[in-house]
């Protein structure tokens, strides 16, 4: 969910990591199961590249049903949270894991009792079902549950700057926090609209991105208030945007383009029939990932002239392609189930 400076691209397919045991835990205790991939029949898949999706190195992990979202701290300490696989099939569990090793050995940190996480943010705030906010302040060794004013499913959260942040969700659900996550407010409810994405340009105007009309909700006041952006008629999944800019892509069966900080959209014409799942603005570079209608197969696409021409990224086969994620130093990470 962030976008990051130029250098060579690593692509990373992220999914489930293996032999997790489900069950609750202590939001605050720490655990240090060590997660690596054994020789079983393994459930998710993670790929790398270091040279732009042109060549591929596959990891297969077992036992978690599917990872959603992924974030770095300035340490190079990864996280990554999702659902964990329940052995009954009947009772899905939130997963976070956490890497100080580049990726190579993740441990498992916390299951959260039928909750199922859905986005991380870069300064360590994680949401997920029932209205679930869990925070950070020491990159992930230990987490502290949140309260907040909504039991309903959170799918999204960004923040403008350290204080300042938003989460979105279900029924057209806004949260907005003023004081780096502590405390909640509900800005934005009781809406046809489903939320997927919600992206800061700055610390004034932000973009809420999802399902059902209007698609599009957009703030100029540091998302106190949000209003309707007409002129999109597909529904979308996931945005981002170029920073110090208000040039944004926002995706989903289709890929839309604005110039304007979101006022304005324009549809952008492709050869295939896809469905995208997310995208990551790198300068003139776009990624995005999803779903291929036209072959029947998960794609990785790419742009070079930021959103205008997209190709596809050839890749070894994987699980449902989520979301993107692009490291300081360049390295590219997509979380897949």
């Amino acid at each position: 969910m962030k976008t990051k400076k130029n250098g060579n691209i690593v692509v990373l397919l992220l999914v489930s990591f293996l032999g997790i045991v489900t069950g609750g835990c202590n939001k605050e205790e720490n655990q240090n199961q060590v997660i690596t991939p054994p020789n079983l029949d393994l459930d998710a898949t993670l790929l790398y590249s270091s040279d732009g999706g042109n060549s591929w190195i596959k990891y297969s992990i077992a036992l978690v049903e599917e990872l959603r979202s992924i974030t770095s701290f300035k340490s190079g300490t990864l996280i990554a949270v999702g659902e964990n696989a329940s052995t009954t099939q009947e009772l899905y569990d939130g997963i976070i894991i956490r890497s100080t090793a580049g990726g190579n050995n993740f441990t498992k940190q916390i299951d959260t009792d039928g909750k199922i996480l859905y986005d991380i943010s870069s300064n360590g705030i994680i949401v997920g079902q029932d209205g679930l906010v869990m925070l950070t302040t020491n990159e992930g060794i230990n987490w502290t549950t949140i309260s907040t004013p909504t039991s309903s499913r959170l799918n999204a959260v960004h923040f403008a700057n350290p204080n300042l942040g938003a989460a979105a969700g279900y029924s057209g659900l806004i949260i907005r926090t003023i004081n780096g996550g502590l405390n909640w407010s509900i800005v934005s409810d009781g809406l046809s609209m489903d939320f997927y994405d919600i992206k800061f340009f700055n610390s004034t105007t932000g973009i809420a991105v999802g399902r059902n009309e209007p698609r599009i909700m957009k703030s100029t006041n540091g998302g106190i208030n949000w209003n309707a952006i007409g002129g999109v008629e597909n529904d979308l999944n996931a945005f981002s945007f170029m920073e110090g800019t208000g040039y944004g892509i926002a995706v989903g069966s289709f890929i839309f383009k604005t110039a304007d900080y979101g006022s304005t959209w324009r549809r952008i014409a492709i050869t295939q029939q896809i469905r995208l799942n997310d995208v990551k603005v790198l300068g003139t570079l776009c990624y995005a990932a999803g779903y291929s209608l036209e072959h029947s197969n998960l794609s990785i696409v790419k742009s070079t002239d930021y959103g205008e021409t997209w190709l596809t990224i050839t890749h070894p086969s994987a699980g449902e392609l989520y979301e993107i994620y692009i490291t300081d130093n360049g390295a590219i990470w997509v979380a897949c189930d």
